[in-house]
């Protein structure tokens, strides 16, 4: 039977997938992210871009203020990575 999303995406699991979620996102790969999705987006004064699986929208954050952000992630903790 499979787990719940509760019992799956606890505090537990994102304290250890994620202990070092900014050692795994380097401002050298979101650079490189960013550039990638300015180059494939179509001309527009007011992107909209929507992250799946942004569990703490570190990407959202890094892009310039004209875009419209949305994200969707699975989690049951509140706070914010170490």
């Amino acid at each position: 039977m499979p787990l719940s999303l509760s019992k799956q995406f606890d505090k537990h699991y994102y304290t250890s997938a994620y202990s070092d979620y900014s050692q795994h996102n380097t401002r050298r790969k979101l650079d490189f992210y960013r550039g990638l999705l300015l180059c494939h987006l179509p001309p527009s004064p007011s992107p909209m871009v929507l992250d799946l699986g942004c569990p703490f929208g570190l990407f959202l954050g890094e892009l310039p203020g004209e875009f419209r952000r949305f994200g969707v992630a699975i989690m049951l903790l509140s706070g914010s990575p170490k």
